[in-house]
């Protein structure tokens, strides 16, 4: 496996490590539910140097990504950053990335650690097409640098203690370049993947270990504490925050998933490709959307991938569960449950579902008696599975979901067909499904982030 410049510091810390992305990384320290609380009320720092990034320079740079991106490359200006993501020709989705606009002729991006090669790759085609010379126009940087992302309501504050650039005001999605912890050419930016406020740094890998020490110095009146992959997951599954590979892949298009922010389809000057296969995917309407759940009574929340990115994440452990109240304590970490490995295929969010309007199913919705009598019946189901699984198929399991579906769509005036699952494009199990929705009276709802 990969290492980052902080490898041998998280296992001497103690960290939990695992593969992802072919590096091993920190999964959490003490644990998922601290280090999530930390994140979200005092500051919490990720190794996130498995990250890539690219650089293009020169006089077509704009134009190419303008070209390669969604998003409208005229609104940023120097110091802005951009969420985007780069279409693939087919209606789908290479990867999403960062852009910092650092002139009118030079871009810095962020692509996904999993993704950095196949970015390169297609990018690197269309640049060299485009008359860009690669390795001088067009540049991966991934093994310059390493990243830190502190985050959390006070991480701006214990981060100024580092440098003499005013940070604490900077806006939202905004970067500089400075002079931090005492070494020149620092990036900076105020982004993050938590939604908990905070800022991305950008370090010479050389400088690393140099920048984490006095990090963690600066922000010990803080209660800063690190933080691992796993509770970098529930934060910005919290916040509604997408995924490549989750809500998002080559065969999802931006306006399916929870991205058509990022799609600017009227601005001028950004022809992007794929638009006008967009444009009439828009205009014909949607046959499926990715939706996420909110969990109204308690239950357990899982983070799936899609099955054909089994194999790329096959060794990433489970997340934290999720309670209906995103300010309180999350749930035991299911990978301390009994046979939670078992239990892998359940899902409560990302189901792509095929609606027409948006309907949030709140607690008093008359339908909840219903699944709390479907709440018996999938216990039995469950049992039976382990005598036989033939009494007890995935079909019957549906069947009863469909049913529960259909009452529940009737009892709240929205038309059944507004629930059918695409099953064939993720994974549920009989156990996964009877555990996630029904055991322990779990209710669901669409979650508001995920609309």
């Amino acid at each position: 496996m990969k290492t980052t410049p902080y490898t041998d510091l998280h296992i001497k810390l103690g960290a939990k490590m695992a593969e992802f992305a072919g590096y091993n990384m920190p999964i959490q320290y003490t644990g998922l539910v601290e280090e999530h609380n930390n994140v979200r009320n005092n500051v919490g720092v990720f190794d996130v140097s498995h990250m890539g990034e690219f650089r293009a320079k020169g006089p077509i740079a704009k134009h190419f990504m303008q070209y390669v991106t969604t998003n409208n490359v005229e609104d940023l200006f120097d110091g802005k950053v951009q969420y985007t993501c780069l279409p693939n020709g087919q209606g789908g989705v290479v990867d999403d990335m960062l852009v910092y606009r650092v002139h009118d002729d030079e871009y810095f991006m962020v692509p996904n650690a999993a993704n950095i090669d196949k970015d390169w790759n297609w990018m690197s085609q269309i640049a060299d097409k485009m008359g860009m010379e690669l390795g001088k126009d067009f540049v991966n940087e991934s093994e310059q640098w390493a990243q830190l992302a502190v985050q959390g309501p006070n991480a701006l504050k214990a981060m100024q203690k580092l440098t003499n650039e005013n940070i604490v005001d900077m806006e939202y999605y905004t970067f500089k370049i400075l002079t931090f912890a005492g070494i020149p050419n620092i990036i900076l930016s105020t982004t993050g993947y938590t939604g908990a406020g905070g800022c991305e740094i950008y370090i010479p890998k050389e400088k690393a270990i140099e920048v984490w020490d006095k990090v963690f110095e600066a922000g010990k009146e803080f209660g800063i504490m690190p933080a691992g992959l796993g509770c970098r997951d529930t934060l910005r599954l919290e916040k509604g925050f997408a995924l490549y590979g989750h809500e998002m892949d080559d065969t999802v298009s931006p306006l399916e998933a929870p991205l058509a922010f990022i799609v600017k389809l009227k601005a001028e000057n950004n022809n992007f490709i794929n638009k006008e296969l967009l444009l009439a995917q828009k205009a014909a309407g949607f046959k499926r959307k990715v939706a996420g759940f909110e969990m109204v009574d308690r239950g357990i929340a899982r983070n799936v991938p899609q099955p054909q990115h089994r194999q790329e994440h096959r060794h990433r452990p489970h997340r934290g569960r999720l309670c209906q109240d995103r300010h309180r304590n999350l749930h035991q970490d299911p990978r301390e449950t009994p046979q939670g490995h078992h239990r892998q295929d359940a899902l409560l969010r990302g189901i792509i579902l095929t609606y027409n309007k948006k309907q949030r199913l709140e607690s008093n919705d008359p339908s909840l008696s219903f699944f709390s009598f479907l709440s018996s019946v999938s216990s039995c189901i469950i049992l039976l599975h382990q005598f036989s699984p033939s009494l007890a198929s995935s079909n019957v399991l549906l069947f009863v979901y469909f049913m529960a579906s259909m009452v529940r769509s009737s009892l709240c005036s929205v038309p059944s067909s507004n629930w059918c699952i695409t099953s064939d494009m993720w994974s549920i199990s009989a156990r996964g499904v009877a555990d996630s929705i029904f055991s322990n009276s779990a209710i669901i709802r669409f979650s508001p982030n995920w609309l």
